[in-house]
C-alpha cells in the first residue's frame, strides 16, 4: 500500500519561524518517518515476492493450507526455540487459522542438530508433503535439547531410511536451501525467533492473536494525510 502524494513541505530559512511553530517541525519529522517506514515496507514485500518458491517449500499440505485463512502469516523459528514452541501450541489451539494461513519455517540456527532437522526436513518434502508436514509437527514435540538419536528416530518414523538420512544431511543441496532460509531472514531483518512477518510488519519475539489480528489492520489502512 503506497503512501498517498503529499505536496512538498517547505519552510523559511529563518530559524526563528521553527522556534515560533515547533508543530511544523513535528510534521516533517513524522513525515519522512512515515516515509522510510514506507520505504521498508516495500523492500521487505519486494523480498517475499522474489522468495515466493521457497515459501511455497512451507506451506501445510494443500487441504490444510486451503482451509485456512486468506492472509499469509510467516513465522520464523527454530526447533530448539522454547518460545517458538509455546507460540505453536497457542496457535494450534486458536482461531488463528481462521484468519491467516501460517508458514512455518525452521532456520536451524540454535544448534547443529537443529541445522540438521532443517535438512532432513527439506529432503522429505522434496519427495512427501504429508511426511514432512508430520515430521515438522513432531520435531516441535520433541524433548529438549533436541540430540542426534532422537532427530534419526523420527526419521525414521517418517520412511527415511539410515542411507537417504546420511544422504540428505551430506547433501550440498540441502545445504544450499538451508542457507538460502538464513539469508531471506536476514534479509528481511530477522534477528530472533519467533519472528513474524504479518501483513507489512516484521514483528519479533512472542505475539498474541490479537496483536497479530490489530497489526494486520493498520496495515489495510491508508496513512494519515
Amino acid at each position: 500500500m503506497l503512501l498517498r502524494r503529499r505536496s512538498l513541505i517547505t519552510y523559511p530559512k529563518n530559524p526563528d519561524f521553527l522556534t515560533r511553530h515547533p508543530n511544523l517541525l513535528e510534521q516533517a519529522f513524522e513525515f519522512q518517518r512515515a516515509t522510510q517506514a514506507q520505504q521498508v515496507r516495500i523492500e521487505r514485500a519486494r523480498i517475499l515476492a522474489g522468495s515466493a518458491e521457497l515459501l511455497r517449500d512451507f506451506r501445510a499440505p494443500s487441504e490444510k493450507a486451503e482451509a485456512a485463512g486468506n492472509e499469509r502469516l510467516i513465522v520464523f523459528m527454530d526447533y530448539e526455540c522454547i518460545p517458538c514452541r509455546m507460540d505453536h501450541l497457542e496457535r494450534a489451539n486458536s482461531e488463528l487459522s481462521d484468519y491467516f494461513e501460517v508458514i512455518e519455517i525452521p532456520m536451524g540456527t540454535m544448534s547443529s542438530v537443529s541445522a540438521q532437522a532443517v535438512r532432513l526436513l527439506l529432503s522429505l518434502r522434496m519427495s512427501d508433503d504429508i511426511s514432512a508436514w508430520s515430521f515438522h509437527q513432531k520435531l516441535l514435540e520433541a524433548r529438549l535439547p533436541l540430540v542426534h538419536s532422537d532427530l534419526i528416530r523420527i526419521a525414521g518414523s517418517h520412511g527415511m531410511s539410515p542411507g537417504e538420512i546420511d544422504g540428505a544431511l551430506g547433501s550440498p543441496r540441502s545445504a544450499t536451501a538451508l542457507s538460502e532460509i538464513r539469508a531471506l531472514a536476514s534479509d528481511l531483518g530477522v534477528s530472533t525467533t519467533p519472528t513474524y512477518v504479518v501483513g507489512c510488519e516484521l514483528v519479533q519475539g512472542r505475539s498474541s492473536l490479537s496483536q497479530l489480528k490489530e497489526i494486520w489492520a493498520e496495515c489495510q489502512s491508508p496513512p494519515p494525510d
